[in-house]
């Protein structure tokens, strides 16, 4: 019964594991009293013979963009829906904020889906914070080119549907003896 308990406890911790995401970039910029940091991730990544992630065009992509600044500050955050910058699906699932002690934090996440190989240049994300005197912060996160692979056919990899056959023309039918 012990054994069997144990391998069920190793299965569990083996496919929390495989849920772990893979971050593809992450950068974070500070000025004036705002400071963000966005990331790239994704679960089903694959990593190349160098241990370097390759991004594939069947992989799904999180972005997120996690903005910090005192509650004196108004801030306003740029959105990635509506652009176009390369041959992606995007959607926007949400944007949260909590506040800390004098800090408040804000959270937005989209869910990208490339479906194109290629080099992408993300847009430059800018945030703007404006003070309760009327004057306006700016912050500019400059987002690298992200290449998108074809992903490589695994081995003994095959079709889900057998090629179709060729169409050939029907047999003649013997009606009454007469062809």
């Amino acid at each position: 019964m012990r054994f069997f308990l144990w391998i069920i406890l190793i299965i569990i911790a083996d496919s929390a594991y495989a849920g772990e995401p893979i971050t593809v970039l992450d950068i974070e910029e500070q000025h004036g009293q705002i400071n963000a940091q966005f990331s790239l991730t994704g679960t089903t990544l694959t990593l190349n013979s160098d241990g370097q992630v390759q991004v594939t065009s069947v992989d799904r992509l999180q972005a997120s963009l996690v903005v910090r600044s005192p509650e004196s500050l108004t801030v306003d955050l740029p959105s990635f829906t509506g652009l176009v910058f390369g041959d992606f699906t995007l959607v926007e699932e949400g944007k949260t904020t909590r506040q800390r002690t004098t800090e408040i934090i804000t959270t937005t996440s989209w869910l990208i889906e490339p479906y194109n190989k290629g080099e992408y240049d993300l847009p430059p994300l800018t945030i703007t914070g404006k003070k309760t005197d009327g004057s306006v912060t700016r912050l500019s996160l400059v987002l690298p080119t992200v290449e998108i692979l074809d992903p490589a056919p695994a081995e003994g990899s095959f079709d889900i549907l057998p090629p179709r056959p060729t169409p050939t023309s029907p047999p003649w039918l013997i009606i009454g003896g007469v062809v």
